[in-house]
């Protein structure tokens, strides 16, 4: 008998706490311009059941250095979180933990890379651009 709760409390965490969970983004991964702003872009995710509140992070790809956070606590549109990808550095990666009632982490989504092109030095030297192609990594 317990062999049997074990083995569906190990098939329950595993689908709910060790798979993450689907993100995506509006206007995709990229390529993006760090410093070509406002390019607002809308990142989604697909909740975990009991979800009440989510975080978003945006972080480097080792998720030591936070870039920008932000707690979405209305899911009646579904949790996401509007951003622009020109404030972001080269290397961001965004993620979201899901929270319950009691404010107990349920899990975290998958990570969404992002590819952003360091700022290029025109803009670093007071430059600015309008109607600007990004394609592949070339401007």
């Amino acid at each position: 008998m317990k062999k049997i709760i074990f083995s569906i409390y190990t098939l329950f965490a595993s689908t709910y706490f060790l798979s993450g969970q689907d993100i995506s983004a509006s206007l995709g991964t990229g390529t993006f311009v760090q410093g070509l702003s406002p390019v607002t872009n809308t990142i989604n995710v697909v909740e975990l059941p009991n979800t009440v509140k989510t975080v978003f992070y945006a972080t480097d790809a080792s998720n030591t250095n936070q870039h920008d956070t932000f707690t979405d606590n209305d899911g009646s549109d579904g949790f996401n979180w509007e951003t622009d990808m020109g404030l972001l550095p080269q290397g961001t990666v965004i993620s979201a933990e899901f929270f319950d009632a009691n404010d107990i982490s349920l899990g975290y989504s998958n990570d969404l890379v992002l590819d952003i092109m360091s700022t290029p030095s025109w803009i670093t030297n007071g430059g600015s651009a309008t109607n600007v192609i990004v394609s592949g990594s070339t401007i």
